[in-house]
């Protein structure tokens, strides 16, 4: 064998090394997340893979706005975000509350809550619409984590949630009410 083929078996070599690499789907490091994955067979069902599919679907739809409180499917169910606080601040021996939340029609009550306090008590009340009064399905005493996540069942047609920092300085608080159908 001479020099000549020896280049011409390096480069066929090189091409054929190149290409299988090119074919064979690379593996990534961050484990698979189905929020990313949206052009399965029908656009929004994953299809396992996240691709330059789910990427363009992405792109195409980049910059654009909507109503946040419309319900959204996940995982099989219907889901509408009843609440959202970001970034709020709550001074010492002061209190956040939500409006009390219709929940007819849903299950489940999702309630996402982070603060730097642990010094607190948070409070889950309910009552009948348009109740004076109301009862306690819920609450946590101090020390309290950090991030939390409660799931409650429907207990009755409106809901309340409240955060009461106890520490000597003011706080800031995020916090998320979800209804799942």
């Amino acid at each position: 064998m001479n020099k000549r083929d020896l280049v011409i078996v390096a480069l066929v070599t090189f091409c054929l090394t190149s290409t299988l690499f090119m074919i064979l789907p690379s593996r990534s490091a961050e484990p698979y997340n189905p929020w990313g994955d949206v052009s399965g067979p029908t656009i929004g069902e994953p299809d396992g893979t996240i691709n330059m599919r789910d990427i363009n679907y992405e792109i195409l739809r980049f910059n654009t706005f909507g109503d946040t409180a419309k319900n959204v499917t996940i995982a099989g169910h219907a889901n509408k975000l009843a609440y959202s606080i970001e970034n709020h601040t709550i001074i010492s021996a002061d209190i956040w509350q939500t409006p009390y939340l219709l929940v007819d029609g849903y299950s489940k009550i999702v309630v996402s809550i982070k603060c730097a306090a642990t010094d607190g008590e948070y409070l889950a009340t309910c009552r009948h619409r348009g109740a004076s009064y109301s009862y306690i399905m819920d609450s946590l005493s101090a020390p309290l984590p950090h991030t939390f996540i409660k799931v409650y069942d429907v207990p009755n047609q409106e809901v309340s949630f409240t955060y009461l920092n106890m520490e000597l300085y003011s706080v800031q608080l995020w916090a998320d009410v979800y209804l799942i159908a």
